[in-house]
């Protein structure tokens, strides 16, 4: 039997050194090679068969990216010259484009510069100036610096406030401080805590804060790319719209009856035809889009997306890039940097994926830091939901709200067709609130739980994984099928926790009207509890009781009933209000996620559970800090 003919499926070895089927065996050395390979995967297969190509294939990749790439600056300079003064902002059309292009070459231009003097980057005297040599041997330099920053921060907001005739917003000043004195309070190690690190996310937040809501560049910027994610998210209308029908799209009565009942041959005078129409359109002149079918879908279009993109390895770019900044400026490890970087794109549960291997030898710390990330901020799949959720205009609200009075009551004492109150979430907000709780989480989860041991994680030892897809369908088909699961455990969380929490808000009300008390609800009980939390925040007084409802239901339930009260209510609060609840509300901590997170790193790493379990209520609380204190930051800037 030749070589060629070798059947490397039936040789297999032994425990005790033999093979089975000896007689396919030549000599060791094609015995070896016959059991490496007898099951290769489908990838090493094509690297293979990549390696055995020929040698004028390695030059047409090369060709085809520089043909493409000149045809697309010559595609640019097109546009640039026919239709530059067509486009009203830098957000739209050809000068967003030449705009993102800008971006892309400066980076590359970056990478090629450093690969140039990338000896004279590495030299002493640059060494000197790194954030680890001055964390180590410049402390008091450090304080200084620290002093100043936070000094020059407190004398711009009192001037602001004061000098705007606003010293309300000095109350979310003090939420901030409120919140950090707590954590101190209730820190496991209080002797231990890095206090360079709870400085330096806070100051990240306050640096994005401003950016968003104070410096009208940067709120161009973010309002920019919110509108931007919000119209590349409205495209799965297109597939939702299709399968679902008008459940997805609601139904207009004075469209689709109106023209029906003119058209029909009725032997009655005109005039009563239209009595008729104005008796079928008093109540309600359309039915609104099933929620299920126009809102959730998206996150199947989104984790579409971004399985090409994990494939594409353009996802564990963008994760590794993120983690660095925080690692550099925080001063977190890189683990810690990574998982909070990637839930801010990825889930509580996928992002430890990024880091499984390491699991087993992290620090307690560290793993409160990693269940903190992910109780901190939100999935993008779920912040695509969200967004959605301002697609949708469909909800009539009484045009006043009574103080003191829960949510559950006013709802039903809404009177249809008095006002249309769309259901809008911000997407700029929601995307500045995710991401400057990734930086709170770091300094929240290092406050109350510091760093006591010696971390066995090493920058150079952290490698992105791949994707184990053979090829870009199989990864697209895959994430939608992993967005099946989500969508399938949101759907369950709703009708149960509504469910519930109408069972409840029954029995209390049955138990107030005993003793006359009508507006005993499980949310009312909530707001009273959470009123103080959402005035320290910058909430108007006002409306904090409104606002504790609903901090009390993302706490409780989950943040996704939360948002949706949120929207119907929103036209009834304060602007501030509003924005301020939104960063408050911008987190999976709430006390259902403790459960997902235990099985999720459970089934990573079984050996850890106990570690897991007695660290949950700890990240769950600085989860929840860390929203809270990023509303705070929002609060102490938005005039």
């Amino acid at each position: 039997m030749s070589n060629g003919d070798l059947p490397l499926t039936k040789v297999t070895k032994l425990g005790d050194g033999s093979y089975s089927n000896p007689e396919f065996v030549l000599d060791p050395t094609e015995a070896s090679y016959a059991v490496r390979d007898v099951t290769p995967s489908p990838k090493a297969a094509l690297e293979r068969d990549d390696e055995d190509a020929p040698r004028w294939r390695s030059f047409v990749k090369p060709i085809i990216f520089v043909a493409i790439l000149l045809a697309y600056n010559g595609y640019l300079a097109a546009g640039i010259f026919l239709t530059w003064s067509e486009a009203k902002d830098y957000c739209h059309d050809v000068k967003f484009l030449t705009v993102v292009t800008g971006v892309v070459y400066a980076y590359a231009l970056i990478k090629v510069l450093q690969l140039i003097y990338a000896r004279y980057l590495k030299s002493p005297h640059l060494r000197l100036l790194s954030h680890q040599r001055l964390r180590e041997n410049r402390r008091w330099m450090r304080a200084g610096m620290w002093t100043a920053c936070w000094t020059a921060v407190l004398a711009f907001l009192v001037y602001d406030c004061l000098s705007n005739n606003d010293p309300r917003r000095l109350i979310s000043v003090g939420g901030a401080f409120v919140l950090i004195f707590l954590g101190f309070v209730f820190s496991k190690h209080r002797r231990h805590v890095n206090w360079g690190q709870v400085m330096w996310g806070m100051m990240l937040q306050f640096i994005l804060g401003l950016a968003v809501l104070r410096w009208d560049i940067g709120r161009a910027i973010f309002t920019c790319l919110g509108d931007k994610i919000a119209t590349f998210l409205d495209y799965a209308s297109a597939g939702s719209n299709f399968v679902f029908g008008h459940l997805a799209t609601g139904i207009d009565l004075k469209q689709a009856l109106g023209v029906g009942i003119s058209g029909m041959n009725l032997t009655k005078e005109a005039n009563e035809t239209e009595i008729l129409k104005s008796q079928l359109f008093s109540t309600a002149s359309s039915i609104a889009p099933v929620f299920v079918c126009r809102a959730l879908p998206v996150i199947f279009y989104f984790s579409f997306v971004v399985s090409i993109l994990y494939y594409l390895g353009a996802m564990q770019w963008l994760v590794l890039k993120v983690g660095w900044l925080l690692q550099v400026t925080v001063g977190t490890t890189v683990c810690e940097s990574m998982t909070a970087a990637a839930n801010v794109f990825l889930g509580m549960t996928e992002a430890p994926l990024m880091i499984h291997p390491f699991l087993p030898v992290m620090t307690k710390s560290e793993l409160h830091t990693v269940m903190t990330g992910g109780f901190a901020t939100i999935a993008g799949s779920v912040m695509a939901a969200y967004i959605s959720m301002g697609m949708v205009h469909q909800v009539k609200l009484h045009p006043e709200i009574s103080v003191g009075r829960s949510l559950s009551v006013y709802h039903k004492a809404a009177v249809s067709g008095q006002r249309a109150c769309p259901v809008l979430v911000s997407a700029s907000h929601l995307l500045t609130a995710s991401i400057m709780s990734a930086p709170a989480a770091l300094a929240l989860s290092k406050l109350i739980y510091p760093e006591v041991e010696q971390s066995k994680t090493r920058a150079k030892d952290i490698k992105l994984p791949k994707s184990e897809e053979t090829n870009v369908l199989e990864a697209a088909c895959n994430g939608t099928m992993v967005a099946l699961s989500i969508l399938g455990f949101i759907v369950a969380n709703l009708i149960g926790f509504l469910a519930f929490l109408a069972f409840l808000n029954g029995t209390l009300l049955w138990l107030g009207r005993i003793v006359n008390v009508e507006f005993l609800t499980f949310e009312w009980l909530l707001g009273q509890v959470f009123r103080p939390l959402a005035y320290i925040m910058g909430v108007p007084w006002h409306d904090c009781s409104v606002v504790g409802e609903l901090l009390g239901i993302k706490t409780f339930a989950n943040e996704f009933i939360a948002y949706a009260q949120l929207g119907k209510i929103k036209s009834q609060l304060e602007e501030r209000s509003v924005v301020i609840a939104t960063y408050a509300l911008c987190g999976f901590s709430n006390i259902g996620s403790v459960g997902i997170v235990l099985g999720g790193l459970g089934a990573l790493c079984p050996k850890r559970k106990a570690d897991y379990s007695s660290i949950a209520f700890r990240a769950l609380c600085a989860g929840s800090a860390a929203c809270f204190m990023t509303a705070c930051i929002a609060g102490s800037l938005i005039q």
